[in-house]
């Protein structure tokens, strides 16, 4: 008999995020096991308010309000009780949160305790949320310590995505933690071609990209400031590509507005990977927190040369000078050291991007990954 798993996603395609892909791609994968999955999740960007995706894939999509980057239901709104409904007739064996400070891991937690519905975190942040304001980080901590304590103590089970995801939930659970690496749509990659645009305008240049969200702890203002404190020569046959929106984007387009940085805004996933795909050096900028990137993943297995910081799991995957280069830290002056030894060494971001795709590819297949949660929902039982 089909179980039925109802995921509470804080955002789901088609807004764009690493987060969104990984639930995409676990809910396409586990709905091919013999499971039903529901996705219930804030209509940002508006689309659709349901739609079945595949067979036993369906979205339901509730009307939200975006407060500080956090989706908030318009629990006020008919129309959102309405589609809780048709989400709840599902009859779910279990229900899934994913990130404790966003409000639907609570939602979740609630529905899970007043339903006695079997309840799965995915916790996928490695430390308290760090935005550049101290406003916003205290009132974050407060909720962690309080609403996100709460849902990492109390879920029937808890997956971390990474070793330093762990290391930060084994802080508010003494029961047992699951360690779960996401997985990576390798065979969708290999169809999305390079973009023609770049390949054919800056043939003669070394490419760097950065993709992801333009938010303070993502540290991209420190790759940007190592990158413009670059000898001139290193510079001028160099560009850097930077891909992604968010809170900072006005203010980088702003500050670093250079003949060698472009800036593409919000693309589609395809268009960002073709991005990527066309480029030399990808950059992982990340201060703290997060849990593996995927952006650095699908850059890995695209056999780019990669320059990290240690943060948001890119210490488990960057093996210094065998798969990537590893800095000790989010900061210009490693960043610049990092852009040194790459630009001026074409056999060795040869080298580094053959070894990181080896290595993703052998290590993030997402048909071990459902393995390992279809044992898990088979202990739930």
């Amino acid at each position: 008999m089909k179980k039925t798993l109802l995921i509470f996603a804080y955002f789901f395609l088609p807004h764009v995020g690493g987060g969104e892909t990984h639930v995409y791609e676990f809910a396409r994968h586990l709905s091919e096991k013999n499971y039903n999955i529901v996705i219930f999740t804030p209509n940002i960007p508006k689309t659709k308010e349901i739609e079945k995706i595949k067979n036993n894939l369906k979205v339901i999509r509730y009307p939200a309000i975006e407060l500080m980057g956090n989706p908030f239901p318009k629990v006020w709104k008919l129309k959102f009780w309405k589609l809780f409904k048709i989400a709840i007739k599902e009859k779910p064996d279990f229900v899934m949160s994913r990130t404790r400070f966003f409000f639907s891991s609570f939602f979740c937690f609630l529905f899970a305790k007043l339903t006695k519905t079997k309840h799965i975190h995915v916790e996928q942040g490695s430390d308290f949320l760090k935005t550049g304001n101290w406003f916003k980080d205290r009132i974050a901590k407060i909720y962690d310590l309080t609403i996100g304590k709460l849902i990492l103590s109390k879920a029937d089970c808890c997956v971390a995505i990474s070793d330093a995801v762990y290391k930060f939930v084994k802080k508010f659970r003494s029961r047992k933690i699951f360690i779960i690496r996401r997985g990576l749509e390798m065979e969708e990659m290999k169809k999305i071609n390079p973009d023609n645009f770049i390949l054919k305008n800056y043939r003669n240049k070394i490419k760097i990209c950065f993709v992801g969200r333009l938010i303070y702890w993502k540290g991209l203002h420190n790759a940007l400031n190592g990158f413009l404190q670059l000898p001139e020569e290193l510079k001028s046959r160099s560009i850097f590509f930077v891909v992604g929106s968010g809170p900072e984007k006005k203010d980088y387009e702003s500050k670093y507005k250079n003949q060698n940085i472009k800036f593409f805004g919000e693309v589609s996933r395809k268009k960002a990977l073709s991005i990527m795909k066309s480029c030399d050096i990808f950059v992982h900028s990340t201060i703290s927190g997060g849990g593996l990137s995927c952006s650095l993943l699908e850059a890995m297995y695209l056999g780019k040369a990669i320059v990290a910081t240690p943060a948001e799991g890119a210490n488990e995957v960057i093996f210094n000078n065998k798969t990537g280069i590893l800095l000790k830290e989010s900061s210009p002056k490693e960043f610049r050291k990092g852009f040194e030894i790459l630009l001026e060494n074409k056999k060795l971001r040869k080298k580094l991007g053959e070894n990181a795709r080896k290595y993703v590819k052998e290590n993030f297949s997402w048909d071990k990954k459902i393995e390992q949660y279809a044992k898990l929902f088979n202990r739930m039982k």
